[in-house]
């Protein structure tokens, strides 16, 4: 997808209550496999990681440059396919991929993914998810209004309510037009500020443009 990495398990007979994981989280090819067990036990804990992004131009929201993510390796663009192999032998169990460049592999049909919806979530909500309504008349734009209760508020975005897609600025109270960070892990210190008055209504802009390497992010907003 346009984020260049995803993370998963493996479910068994399509029941939550028979699902397998690594024993950490964002664990690499060829970590050890635990379960089944039911989703509920499992959590979010244990996922694996394809990271499509190359680790070179990765900036983190800690300000290291990604030289210890998993999966680094598996350089990749939205648009890639890779295979995922469950190998069980015996009691020996691993979970491996590899990008997929065989011609007729890639070839063969795939769901198509959804279009992403992105979410405020903010002091105002209680931390909750409140959906932006993107832009018919520009892709990669998406909005939300949003009408003081108070007069400073928060807020992050999230991609489709999976706080392990937040994005977010680099610092905490940040002001318009400062760098965003993510789709990353949700960083409970860094929001955005918006400062105004009672009953004033702001426009909140999210902008998202994936070309080739080129992942451009913007969050603006205005008084209207």
């Amino acid at each position: 997808g346009e984020n260049r990495w995803e993370q998963f398990q493996i479910q068994i007979d399509a029941t939550d209550e028979k699902i397998l994981c690594p024993p950490f989280y964002k664990a690499p090819k060829g970590s050890v496999v635990t379960g089944p067990a039911s989703a509920e036990s499992m959590g979010i804990n244990g996922t694996w990681l394809i990271d499509g992004r190359d680790k070179s131009n990765l900036a983190l929201a800690d300000g290291s440059d990604g030289d210890a993510m998993p999966g680094v390796s598996d350089l990749g663009m939205p648009g890639d396919r890779y295979k995922i192999c469950l190998h069980v032998a015996g009691k020996w169990r691993a979970v491996t991929w590899s990008k997929v460049n065989d011609i007729a592999e890639a070839e063969l049909p795939i769901t198509p993914s959804l279009p992403a919806k992105y979410y405020v979530a903010a002091a105002w909500n209680d931390w909750g998810f409140e959906e932006m309504t993107p832009d018919p008349s520009t892709p990669g734009l998406w909005t939300f209004e949003v009408t003081f209760q108070r007069s400073v508020t928060s807020f992050q975005i999230v991609r489709n309510k999976d706080w392990c897609q937040a994005l977010f600025p680099t610092t905490p109270n940040a002001p318009s037009g400062s760098e965003v960070v993510g789709p990353e892990d949700r960083e409970d210190q860094l929001y955005w500020k918006i400062e105004g008055r009672l009953h004033q209504t702001f426009k909140i802009e999210f902008r998202r443009s994936v070309e080739d390497t080129e992942d451009r992010r913007s969050v603006t907003w205005h008084q209207i």
